[in-house]
């Protein structure tokens, strides 16, 4: 079944539609997915979700932690706004606020009024200005990357700061007004 799954392309799958698919008790899911992750065939995260083959990290965040997408520093970085390699799949998350270890993966998940939830694609994985608005609003320091705002959509990034209280409009501007000869 695992193998049918992922050669349809699924990754991430939660337990309980494991068990109804197999007709079988989810205690008896729950044993025989232990003994599938002890042998290295998968990874589980939480109680809910088994990765199954290879996943990126927004990948099992936008499933796992539904409704969910990947924001802030791990999105800039794979959209290379930064340039450093970011260890932490940075999330926006409805729900609260926490974070989690899964095997090699550590997700920090921030709350965010539903009002800001928008702005990601199909794959969970937020655009580079939204990302950048988020980055600002849960207030984290850019001073600790080396920055690239070239394939930024300016228009873009001021439509949706209007969607953001003014603090964060305030710290956009003075990255922006700085970032032409400190961050580039």
């Amino acid at each position: 079944m695992l193998h049918r799954l992922e050669r349809e392309g699924c990754k991430v799958v939660g337990v309980d539609s494991l068990s109804r698919a197999l007709g079988i008790a989810r205690s008896s899911v729950r044993v025989a997915l232990r003994r599938l992750q002890e042998k290295g065939l998968l990874l589980r995260v939480g109680r809910k979700f088994v990765v199954i083959g290879v996943a990126e990290p927004h990948e099992i965040a936008f499933t796992a932690f539904a409704p969910c997408y990947a924001s802030m520093e791990y999105a800039l970085s794979r959209h290379g706004i930064i340039d450093q390699t970011v260890m932490v799949c940075t999330c926006v998350v409805l729900t609260k606020s926490r974070r989690i270890e899964a095997g090699p993966y550590t997700f920090e998940l921030h709350r965010f009024p539903k009002s800001l939830f928008f702005g990601y694609g199909p794959d969970g994985l937020a655009e580079a200005e939204k990302a950048l608005l988020d980055f600002f609003y849960v207030g984290k320091d850019p001073r600790q990357f080396s920055w690239s705002l070239d394939s930024l959509d300016f228009e873009k990034l001021s439509e949706y700061a209007k969607a953001y209280p003014e603090k964060v409009r305030v710290a956009l501007s003075e990255f922006m007004r700085s970032s032409s000869s400190t961050y580039r």
